[in-house]
């Protein structure tokens, strides 16, 4: 099993383009697809399939998928990983990959930052 290391840096969101929306009882769904860029340990563009969903009481939860290509700690490659949040913040699990880092697993966080919309720190642990 390979060391676990460490990862930080920033996610700058450039655009985030609705797909399609529908209602669902009392909740609203929205398919979105999101571009943003990568800074820190990962180093790159990244781009995201997700659904929004708002609920009744006027929260929302967002679920999907992330495809991001460029260089994780230097080496290089594409990550895939799905992810579960809220806005502003939430977890991506690394689930597969390709190049130098094929093999790269791991959790993340990310966080807005205070006073953005489309700006955001994360950090977590690979392998």
């Amino acid at each position: 099993m390979a060391e676990e290391q460490k990862v930080s840096g920033g996610i700058t969101v450039h655009s985030r383009t609705v797909l399609f929306t529908f209602t669902s009882g009392p909740e609203k769904v929205t398919y979105l697809y999101a571009a943003a860029t990568y800074s820190g340990d990962f180093d790159g563009p990244a781009g995201e399939t997700f659904v929004a969903v708002e609920h009744a009481d006027g929260s929302q939860t967002h679920y999907g998928f992330g495809t991001f290509t460029g260089t994780a700690k230097g080496r290089p490659g594409t990550l895939l990983w799905k992810f579960k949040g809220i806005p502003g913040g939430g977890d991506m699990e690394i689930f597969d990959g390709s190049g130098e880092i094929k093999d790269l697993r791991g959790s993340i966080s990310y966080r807005m930052q205070e006073g953005s919309s489309d700006v955001f720190t994360y950090d977590g642990s690979v392998a």
